[in-house]
């Protein structure tokens, strides 16, 4: 946390046990949560300064009627101006202090960083010190924020008080609470993470396999219904507990909108209003197959968010808009559900489960893929150029890729691998298995700009960075736990081209990645892409105290690979150095027993 300012005049103590955390920011006003071990009045202070010389103060209480929490109301701020903030207790200041940025005026140009990620269960450090160093203007946190069904339940969203304690407990998750609460505005949507896993609507889903009468194995798809008042406690409990901006209509769900400076962000709900998947199932018992044939009805967002969604967009004035969503938009997904369709009663085990084609399909046919009623409408848009300068930034699959809309539709930044401990798995074997069966690989099929599992093994906890270079272009990153880049793709503002409209990111570095970090049995070097490997070129293997351990030619790599075995290193910290001409550079890596 911040560390706090000691003064003579200051007495310092622990009331706070949840947060604080901050979000609802605009150029003049944000919004600050806090829960307290006891009913409390308190005062909060803001000031431009540490020593809180000249503080804006406002009286605030919790009490036992709303569960020791509240949501404070702060106004009247100087736009892009950095403010401290404490919590004072009757004189006595909480040790849990912090600071954030007020925004631009909305419209005005400048350099923004916004962090982009969801799915974080357990502890990472090192990835979250990384997010910290980035210093984003906003963290967007799009699910999976720890997985409160599993300490409070699958209907924990029915009981107020078990509601309050979740985002209590999401505030107290140790990666948010050292490295991002108290230096960063967050905004939040939920995913599934609200009740049941893959929960759609007012339902669940189900499927298993089975065999019937004749000895074919059946695939069964069921739609179960949430117990009444899990989707409306959901979105009470979300607008009493996060510290957010206004929603749109909480009879739809949580989306909600929000600019920085010249960049409009709309974040979505994807799970409250859409349709069941399996409606757009249909089952044929004679031939003992099922096909796939999501109509116009067949709808993730609802109709009335995807009217306002289309009509901020239409009428947005922002240089660049930017479009959250819990669930990946990718397009090129429907291609694997159309797969898992054409060999759905082939039956077999993946990622130690058994299953068919069908139920392949079935895993899949949650994401906008599956609903094009409502990517189809926003991927027109697009490609007719009657919105321009559109990024998706999705979550949910467990990895961070990059892609500049050649295979997405859109350009999408899908950020979900904070910390899963199965980062880039899925991408790694699909990528695998299709090129086995003469598929292209996901790099020229479905992510063009890289990430977890895509032409790499990096396996690595990670997330994604925007940066917003006035209106001039947009850089969209995927990184992982040891700071090390997974790619990048730049693009200029469609007033700034002429044709093009996407380049990539040549990187000044040489060493892309190494992988697996930390690594037990073996280590991989990968070059930049953008590296041209030369004969003079050479890599050097030192530990700490600069010992050559192991040195390597040109000759030794494989394309821009190089393979490296460590299992009978010692554990500890080694580094890699590549050379080139007058270029050099160092990467650290772990050996782990």
């Amino acid at each position: 946390m911040v560390a706090a300012i000691c003064t003579p005049f200051i007495a310092f103590s622990q009331f706070i046990t949840a947060g604080p955390i901050v979000g609802g920011v605009t150029s003049e006003a944000a919004r600050i949560y806090i829960m307290t071990d006891s009913a409390r009045v308190f005062v909060l202070e803001l000031d431009t300064s540490m020593a809180f010389a000249n503080p804006i103060s406002i009286n605030g209480q919790t009490d036992t009627t709303d569960f020791l929490k509240t949501i404070v109301n702060v106004s009247d701020l100087q736009p892009s101006t950095k403010y401290y903030y404490r919590f004072m207790f009757n004189g006595v200041a909480d040790t849990l202090q912090g600071s954030f940025k007020s925004f631009p005026e909305a419209g005005e140009r400048g350099y923004y960083k916004i962090l982009v990620g969801s799915c974080n269960y357990n502890v990472n450090s090192p990835l979250f010190q990384s997010i910290k160093n980035f210093e984003p203007d906003l963290f967007l946190h799009l699910g999976d924020w720890n997985w409160p069904p599993a300490q409070f339940g699958d209907s924990y969203c029915l009981y107020p008080d078990k509601v309050a304690a979740s985002f209590a407990a999401r505030y107290r998750d140790d990666n948010m609470r050292k490295f991002i609460l108290p230096f960063t505005p967050v905004d939040y949507i939920y995913d599934d993470d609200y009740t049941y896993n893959d929960s759609e609507g007012w339902t669940y889903p189900n499927d298993y396999i089975t065999t019937d009468s004749l000895g074919r194995t059946v695939t069964v798809f069921v739609t179960n219904n949430l117990p009444p008042g899990i989707s409306r406690g959901a979105i009470k409990g979300y607008s009493e507990n996060f510290p957010g901006y206004d929603l749109i209509d909480s009879a739809h769900g949580i989306y909600h909108k929000m600019a920085l400076g010249n960049v409009d962000i709309f974040m979505l709900d994807a799970r409250t209003h859409r349709t069941p998947k399996f409606e757009a199932f249909s089952y044929d018992a004679d031939s003992n197959r099922w096909s796939f044939h999501p109509d116009s009805n067949h709808t993730m967002i609802g109709k009335e968010q995807r009217d306002w969604l289309i009509n901020g967009l239409l009428t947005s004035d922002a240089d660049w808009k930017l479009v959250s969503s819990g669930i990946v938009f990718n397009k090129r997904y429907r291609f694997y559900i159309d797969v898992g369709m054409a060999i759905q009663n082939l039956v077999f085990t993946y990622a130690g489960r058994t299953g068919t084609g069908a139920t392949l399909s079935s895993s899949l046919a949650y994401n906008w893929a599956a609903y094009p009623a409502d990517q189809d409408t926003l991927i027109k848009l697009y490609q007719t150029k009657q919105v321009q300068d559109l990024v998706m930034l999705t979550g949910d699959s467990h990895s961070t890729a990059i892609d500049d809309g050649t295979n997405a539709g859109i350009p999408e930044l899908n950020a979900s691998g904070l910390a899963a401990n199965d980062e880039g798995y899925a991408y790694y074997y699909i990528d695998s298995v299709s090129q086995a069966f003469g598929f292209p690989s996901l790099k020229t099929s479905m992510w063009n700009g890289g990430g977890n599992g895509i032409d790499n093994r990096n396996f690595s906890d990670s997330y994604g960075t925007v940066e917003i270079f006035g209106n001039d272009s947009i850089r969209l990153c995927a990184k992982d736990e040891m700071d090390q880049t997974m790619g990048c793709i730049t693009m200029r503002h469609s007033s700034k081209t002429s044709g093009m409209d996407t380049y990539y990111s040549r990187p000044e570095y040489l060493i892309r990645l190494l992988y697996p970090n930390p690594a037990k049995d073996r280590l991989e070097i990968l070059l930049s892409d953008s590296h041209i490997l030369k004969k003079a070129d050479r890599c050097t293997l030192t530990d700490v105290n600069g010992r050559v351990i192991q040195s390597f030619r040109s000759d030794d790599f494989n394309g821009k690979s190089l393979i490296i075995p460590v299992k009978d290193f010692a554990p500890g910290t080694y580094i890699i150095t590549f050379e080139s001409g007058n270029k050099k550079e160092s990467r650290q890596f772990i050996r782990v027993p």
